[in-house]
């Protein structure tokens, strides 16, 4: 009796191990588990053929063959895509969501002007600062060869920067041309009609911010042009 209940036992272990592989065999091999449809969500910069370069040309791929974490991998390396999720709907169809980097600020660069992000990736090189939207330029570093994707080394005073646009309200920012790196003390910020704004260090709140521009809508309204600097914490305008 033991020994009929023990063959029907492993007879039921093979017939479930059977039913396994020929699922996996159906996912590896019937068209229908094969990619047919993929839905990308949320790319404004990223170029969708370089989407599908990255990927491999996955349409057409055995859908059991296109694991998210090695995809994620790929994609997140690429200059635009800061996040991908991966979802999938069976039996043949995918999709990315795309959050996109922003450009942070621009840097003068061989001639030319490379944009990057906050998190310190070359975003794009471009011959000219585009002509409308928020701008900001960034200059006094220097840069090693980078090309599109890469990442600037930390050595360079890019954290320096990140923390002073965090920092920086969007009306703030509305009125900033360049960021000037003149040494390891002092950034001064150029506002778009040429008022100066110095700052030592980085210890400089929104709330500081933000006044100082008020000081320089005040100003402007009377015509006087100058620098703003912080004495004991507080915003002190002093005319050219």
């Amino acid at each position: 009796m033991e020994l009929i209940k023990s063959a029907r036992f492993v007879r039921m272990i093979w017939s479930v191990l059977l039913l396994v592989l020929l699922f996996f065999l159906s996912l590896w091999y019937l068209p229908i588990f094969r990619l047919s449809e993929l839905n990308i969500v949320g790319n404004r910069k990223a170029d969708i053929n370089e989407i599908y370069y990255v990927l491999d040309e996955p349409i057409g791929k055995p859908l059991i063959l296109l694991r998210f974490q090695p995809l994620q991998a790929k994609l997140i390396k690429t200059a635009w895509i800061a996040e991908a999720k991966i979802s999938y709907t069976l039996p043949n169809k995918m999709e990315i969501r795309i959050t996109e980097r922003e450009i942070m600020a621009y840097i003068p660069y061989h001639g030319n002007y490379l944009a990057i992000s906050n998190d310190g990736i070359a975003l794009e090189i471009s011959t000219q600062l585009p002509a409308s939207g928020p701008v900001i330029l960034l200059t006094g570093i220097e840069l090693p060869f980078l090309g599109v994707g890469d990442r600037i080394p930390a050595d360079t005073d890019i954290q320096r920067v990140k923390l002073l646009i965090d920092q920086m309200s969007k009306s703030f920012k509305s009125l900033v041309a360049e960021i000037k790196l003149t040494d390891a003390r002092y950034i001064t910020i150029v506002s778009v009609d040429n008022y100066r704004i110095q700052i030592q260090g980085n210890e400089v709140s929104t709330e500081q911010l933000n006044s100082m521009r008020t000081i320089i809508l005040l100003m402007r309204e009377k015509s006087m042009k100058g620098t703003i600097t912080l004495q004991e914490g507080q915003p002190v305008f002093i005319p050219d």
